[in-house]
């Protein structure tokens, strides 16, 4: 013998407040006044009752004995006859009317009741039978675990099996329960609660916006631990609006701070420094930010450690080329950590320096307030021996 869970709450159901407005909504999906409708479960009649005089027939079925009894009390005090609406007992997920409807209907977390991939199976298995050629399925679903696009496709491949190349249309009415992180350089970082779509514009903006210390070119959108491709710095400073896609729940935009993406300017340079990337900046304008060379520069050779301490990529620039001869392809944008070097002496073998990097450059101690760097730092080129004395040199403010 089956338990009817709705025994006890069936008499206080049409009493929640919480029940939608929602008649309407279905009302405006009945095709013509000769059309016929079924709602899978119908519960105590509250929405079948009001379509009846809209459609030529409308079958309800639920699952409850309690609610069904309810419903069709409420039909007999209404004087509406069963040629007009039936409802009966049955289960959405396994039943066979022997009919077809131009309409059927699943309102207000019907499908919430379906705990298991086979109950939601059945059910669409249900619809393909009894749906008519042309004919439409509404099914309300209350927090889907997918977002709209995923949920139509999962709807379409389930139904594909009943009904050939099935039409599904996903319509958000209302996102009760949407969340997207916005972290990082915006004005209030934090968890942005959504009731509605917003795109990364929009979710910026809720945020306060970006700050003077934002790093546009580094920010990031993560999607499920991937990273989706949006150009933040020319959605923000360009305009292209192609890159304002719509945010999904749990979207996390990643903006970091600017003075976190630095080049390092050592050597025989007029005053050694750090350099923040708000901007794209060449190895000669590096250059020129840290004074210029000193008069003891080797100027032909100077190194660009790229990726900073621990990389191995190591390049030999002759800078002279550049300002001399125009070679300006030579003068490359740096990259994030790049280690600009100006030795004193002459650096022949570029392979031989890069044995010696670790260290030249491991007596250099990066830290928020500056570098600190060896006087002597360039003798080891020649040396290969570390000084034993360092000295701090403060970072110039960005």
């Amino acid at each position: 013998m089956k338990i009817d869970i709705r025994l006890a709450a069936a008499k206080f159901y049409d009493f929640n407040p919480n029940v939608p407005r929602d008649v309407p909504f279905y009302q405006a999906l009945i095709p013509s006044p000769m059309a016929t409708v079924l709602e899978l479960g119908c519960g105590t009649g509250r929405v079948t009752i009001p379509l009846a005089p809209h459609c030529r027939f409308i079958r309800g079925i639920d699952l409850s004995p309690a609610m069904i009894e309810l419903c069709r009390g409420k039909l007999t005090k209404a004087n509406i006859p069963p040629d007009k609406v039936a409802v009966t007992e049955g289960d959405i997920t396994d039943f066979d009317l022997g009919q077809r409807y131009d309409l059927i209907i699943a309102p207000f977390r019907v499908v919430q009741n379906l705990e298991t991939d086979a109950e939601v199976d059945g059910l669409l298995s249900c619809i393909g039978k009894h749906l008519a050629v042309g004919g439409t399925s509404i099914l309300n679903a209350f927090r889907p675990f997918y977002a709209p696009d995923e949920l139509r496709e999962q709807v379409r491949q389930r139904l594909s099996k009943q009904i050939r190349n099935p039409r599904v249309t996903v319509i958000v009415s209302k996102y009760n329960s949407k969340q997207v992180f916005v972290l990082g350089q915006v004005k209030t970082p934090g968890v942005l609660l959504l009731s509605s779509d917003i795109n990364v514009l929009q979710g910026i903006a809720r945020a306060g916006g970006v700050t003077e210390e934002a790093d546009l070119q580094g920010a990031l959108l993560v999607r499920d631990a991937q990273v989706v491709p949006v150009n933040f710095d020319k959605l923000l400073r360009s305009g292209d609006f192609t890159q304002n896609i719509l945010l999904r729940p749990n979207d996390a935009i990643l903006i970091p701070n600017v003075s976190a993406k630095r080049v390092f300017v050592l050597g025989e340079v007029k005053q050694s420094l750090a350099i923040s990337l708000r901007h794209p900046v060449t190895l000669i304008e590096a250059i020129a930010l840290a004074g210029g060379f000193t008069s003891d520069a080797e100027s032909k050779n100077v190194v660009v450690v790229r990726g900073g301490l621990g990389a191995d990529n190591v390049l030999k620039v002759n800078v002279d080329d550049i300002t001399r001869q125009g070679l300006m392809d030579n003068n490359m944008p740096l990259q994030p950590n790049d280690i600009v070097y100006v030795p004193k002496s002459f650096v022949a073998e570029i392979g031989y320096f890069a044995e010696k990097i670790s260290k030249i450059l491991t007596p250099l101690i990066l830290t928020e307030f500056g570098i600190s760097l060896y006087p002597a730092v360039k003798e080891v080129i020649n040396t290969g021996k570390n000084p034993q004395s360092p000295t701090l040199i403060p970072q110039p403010q960005p």
